[in-house]
């Protein structure tokens, strides 16, 4: 049993244990963890920009294999407009952002010819 002038020792040591890691900015545990988020973090950003890749790599071969013999040249203008605008969707939400902004650019080169045709 526990008595009033005893205090409840587990709690008392895990409180200090935590008090310790919080309030030392220069614990070498909060760098481990602040290294290792950056490490995370910089892993799903390379898993993002890999599977954008090789989707652009599978949108590639579906216009070379299926569009390369297009009986109507319009077909492959349109599909490929179409592709970029979805592509530039799927980049947005990968968050790829320099591909952002190289379809941002072709996309506005595009619309400007179409306009000043």
């Amino acid at each position: 049993m526990n008595t009033d002038n005893e205090p409840n020792k587990p709690d008392d040591v895990v409180g200090l244990d935590f008090d310790k890691i919080t309030s030392n900015p220069k614990n070498p545990t909060n760098s481990m963890i602040a290294e290792l988020e950056r490490e995370l973090e910089t892993e799903r950003d390379s898993r993002k920009e890999e599977r954008f890749g090789w989707v652009v790599c599978v949108v590639v071969l579906f216009d070379i294999l299926f569009l390369a013999n297009a009986s109507n040249p319009v077909t492959p203008i349109g599909i490929f407009i179409l592709q970029l605008i979805a592509l530039l969707i799927f980049a947005k939400k990968s968050g790829v952002d320099y591909i952002v902004v190289m379809l941002d650019k072709l996309i506005g080169s595009l619309t400007k010819r179409m306009g000043d045709e």
